[in-house]
């Protein structure tokens, strides 16, 4: 047996026993399904699901399906593990809106750059290996249970904490991790698909500001994931919380960083601009200050522009997301005191649904007549909310900040 063949079986099965370990520690107060810890299976599924996808995969010598079956394994979890637990309260819904979210549009994103690429040149000589490939598919494995633990963790535990501040905070820095990590990715294909930009590096938009920004963005989406997840953990549970150390650590020491510089080094080293470019850009934190250029006011405009596009249409989705399924009544919703059942339940269902198709559309089709019907949305509930705080005096506080909200998001919209 050749000596890359034995060590990728050594780490095949070190991957399975750091599974299992994780399992082990992760499954204390977890909703059991049978006489299986659910966090237990969760893991168990995560590693099948690979070898599952490996199969025809290697038979057909092709990678293109590596990445998105990743997110597959995110999403299936995720909401396998919510339906057997049986427990299907606020934190744990909306650690699985934030994780499906997550999986989905990275999933998507990562099929169609190797599509349009053709192959992802990382497996070139892999996937003609057996073993080779088998050791990368049961990592993925590894991976998927490492990022996803403390979620999982909170999603499968018996023990049930209402919404807290730790949710708040979590979740903002969800969406500042998200909309940073969008960003990046949907400025670099556009950057690609120029033609005119062939053979050069980006260092617009974000990419002005931070070296690796999608992964400064993956971190600290998966630290607000944790912390969401954090007044429930109990006792070993505790170890889960190794998901964004882990993503840290893959990102910045093993996987992620060190060899794109590397290639980037390779490729533009000794270029003046590359050069006063790696000097002046940080790594991977994003820098708030920096020297003008006769580029700057540009990409700081485009930045801008991105950052508001992705945060009003993960406020849609969002938005919709809650008047369909968060136990909310649609006077605390809108402002308004609604009384009836069933006329507030199909109410919220179309609330819900609108919202929720037009910033799907708002994000994919980024046209600005779905921009523009966003925006009357917007306006419209600002100015429901507006006349229920004139008519209440009581309800000022609750909803003056949602007030605020809808109206600029429409006006920035409309506009």
């Amino acid at each position: 047996m050749k000596k890359e063949d034995r060590n990728s079986y050594i780490s095949a099965a070190a991957a399975i026993l750091v599974g299992i370990l994780v399992a082990l520690a992760g499954s204390q107060e977890s909703v059991m399904v049978g006489k299986i810890p659910m966090f237990a299976l969760a893991v168990g599924l995560a590693y099948l699901i690979q070898w599952l996808v490996f199969i025809p995969s290697y038979l057909k010598r092709t990678e293109k399906y590596f990445d998105l079956t990743g997110s597959i394994t995110y999403i299936s979890v995720a909401i396998l593990s919510a339906i057997l637990s049986r427990k299907l309260d606020t934190r744990t819904l909306l650690i699985l809106v934030l994780v499906v979210i997550w999986a989905a549009r990275l999933g998507t994103f990562l099929f169609r750059r190797v599509k349009a690429a053709g192959e992802d040149k990382r497996f070139r000589e892999i996937k003609k290996s057996f073993p080779r490939f088998l050791s990368f598919w049961t990592i993925q494995g590894l991976w998927v249970t490492f990022t996803l633990a403390a979620a999982l963790a909170a999603i499968t535990s018996q023990r049930s904490v209402p919404l807290d501040v730790f949710a708040a905070i979590g979740s903002l820095l969800w969406i500042v991790g998200f909309v940073i990590e969008a960003a990046a990715d949907t400025q670099k294909i556009k950057f690609k698909a120029n033609p005119d930009n062939q053979g050069k590096f980006i260092q617009s938009g974000v990419w002005s500001r931070s070296r690796h920004p999608n992964y400064f963005g993956e971190i600290v989406l998966w630290v607000g994931v944790a912390i969401i997840a954090l007044p429930v953990l109990r006792g070993w549970q505790w170890v889960t919380l190794i998901s964004p150390i882990f993503v840290t650590l893959l990102l910045t020491r093993i996987s992620g960083v060190p060899i794109l510089e590397k290639r980037a080094d390779e490729k533009w080293g000794g270029q003046e601009d590359y050069e006063d470019y790696k000097k002046n850009t940080p790594i991977l934190i994003p820098s708030l200050f920096k020297k003008n250029n006769k580029f700057q006011n540009e990409r700081n405009k485009y930045m801008f522009l991105q950052i508001i596009k992705y945060a009003i249409n993960i406020a849609t989705v969002a938005t919709g997301v809650v008047s369909l399924f968060w136990p909310l009544k649609v006077q605390e919703f809108t402002g308004l005191t609604v009384n009836g059942g069933r006329g507030i339940t199909e109410i919220r269902t179309i609330l819900g649904a609108l919202f929720i198709g037009l910033g799907i559309a708002a994000q994919v089709f980024n046209q600005k007549q779905t921009y523009a019907m966003l925006g009357i949305m917007y306006l419209a509930m600002a100015l429901v909310r507006g006349i229920s705080i004139v008519a209440d005096k009581s309800a000022v506080s609750s909803n003056i900040i949602s007030f605020v909200a809808e109206l600029v998001f429409g006006l920035i919209l409309v506009i």
